[in-house]
């Protein structure tokens, strides 16, 4: 199934998830995600086209995405914003392969999706990243990760969860 599915999601390119569909036929159908914002079937797919594509990375590149959060991780100790053009000016000052950080760079949609896993993973990473709701948000995340990725380490099962457990963490509920 892994080789389907990667052939699913890897051999067309996601449209940007942040654009208006420029497609005249829709789903005839809406899908709410957690936070009540409704997204067609079409943004959902593409959306979940997206996830794949960010889970099939890291699993190609373990090295590079633990590299990513550890970045993340120092960014948001020192009181930074975690933010695509802190990343890559942060691995160069620290010699590292900033190869890896252009990627992110170019590409919003996978940036979006990591930063989510990272924040599932590490809900305290939500003092420095913020996000906008997106289609991404209607994409059962963690059960993308299991089935690509393999087993995870969050503690929260979608970013919904993250943002509770931050706020029980940091005293605002």
């Amino acid at each position: 199934m892994d080789s389907e599915l990667k052939s699913k999601t890897e051999s067309k390119a996601p449209s940007d998830i942040y654009s208006s569909s420029s497609s005249s036929s829709s789903s005839s159908f809406l899908i709410p995600d957690s936070s009540g914002v409704t997204y067609s079937g079409e943004e959902v797919a593409r959306a979940a086209q997206i996830v794949a594509k960010a889970c099939h990375w890291v699993r190609r590149n373990p090295g590079k995405w633990e590299s990513l959060k550890a970045i993340c991780r120092r960014l948001a100790l020192e009181g930074e914003l975690v933010q695509r053009g802190s990343i890559y000016e942060r691995a160069r000052q620290y010699g590292l392969d900033v190869r890896l950080c252009s990627q992110f760079r170019r590409d919003h949609n996978l940036w979006s999706v990591l930063t989510r896993f990272m924040a599932m993973e590490r809900p305290s990473l939500l003092s420095a990243i913020s996000f906008r709701v997106t289609p991404v948000d209607a994409v059962d995340l963690a059960a993308y990760w299991r089935d690509i990725v393999g087993p995870d380490e969050f503690v929260a099962s979608s970013l919904e969860e993250a943002r509770g457990i931050w706020d029980v963490q940091r005293g605002a509920r």
